[in-house]
């Protein structure tokens, strides 16, 4: 596991985690999030996604960051009760708010990641590569358009600014 240190540190870099409902984190979720959570489980499920993200195991050596895998789990269930603000405001807890801090800031900073020196979508023996995987596992296609940034709501109350 010592290899993966460097690229382990970067997904543990500390993001903003805490706070609750915030229309930002939202707009920016719903922006980055472009699978369905049936996708999700799909590629979960799927050969490739089999190995896709650490385990828990591997994340705990790894300094206790947290793992795509359960990322994918919280998109499953966070997806069909997020789909508007004021869905997400009424059915999200605390816990889902925190996830999709994470995942904004996940998604935010591998899609600046995508290797250029060769596909960074499939390996030579067509195996998807690790970026790939990465962003597949944590709720975002790079292969899909992401959606618009949406207005905030002339009513929003300060404290979900």
């Amino acid at each position: 596991m010592n290899n993966l240190k460097g690229f382990n540190d970067f997904l543990n870099e500390s993001s903003n985690t805490s706070g609750g409902a915030s229309f930002s984190v939202w707009s920016k979720w719903k922006s980055l999030i472009n699978m369905s959570a049936s996708e999700i489980q799909n590629f979960l499920d799927s050969e490739q996604g089999k190995d896709a993200g650490l385990t828990r195991k591997q994340a705990k050596q790894e300094g206790g960051i947290k793992t795509g895998r359960d990322s994918a789990r919280a998109l499953i269930r966070m997806i069909p009760t997020g789909g508007t603000w004021e869905k997400a405001l009424d059915n999200w807890s605390h816990g889902d708010w925190a996830w999709a801090r994470r995942q904004v800031g996940f998604n935010s900073r591998m899609r600046g990641m995508k290797p250029t020196s060769r596909d960074p979508y499939k390996e030579d023996n067509g195996d998807y590569t690790r970026w790939y995987k990465s962003m597949l596992i944590w709720g975002h296609d790079p292969k899909k358009p992401i959606g618009k940034i949406n207005k905030e709501p002339k009513n929003l109350k300060p404290e979900h600014k």
